[in-house]
């Protein structure tokens, strides 16, 4: 009987503790991915302006395209 309880101090806590890490860094995790998922559209959107910067007639500025 004493085996038995000394088998569940010794594997209870780190199992317990395991668990608790696992969870939490799951949440923070999910906040990681969902915020480089936002930088990867503002990057995108980004290369789009200037793509079509690249594209605009010779003659036209950055601000002439964005004043209009």
């Amino acid at each position: 009987m004493d085996e038995i309880i000394n088998i569940i101090n010794n594997i209870g806590f780190p199992m317990t503790l395991s668990i608790y890490l696992l969870l939490h860094f799951e949440k923070k995790i999910d906040a990681l991915t969902a915020t480089i998922r936002d930088l990867a559209e503002v990057i995108n959107s980004f290369n789009i302006e200037k793509q079509l910067f690249y594209m605009r007639p010779v003659n036209t500025t950055y601000k002439d395209i964005y004043t209009n």
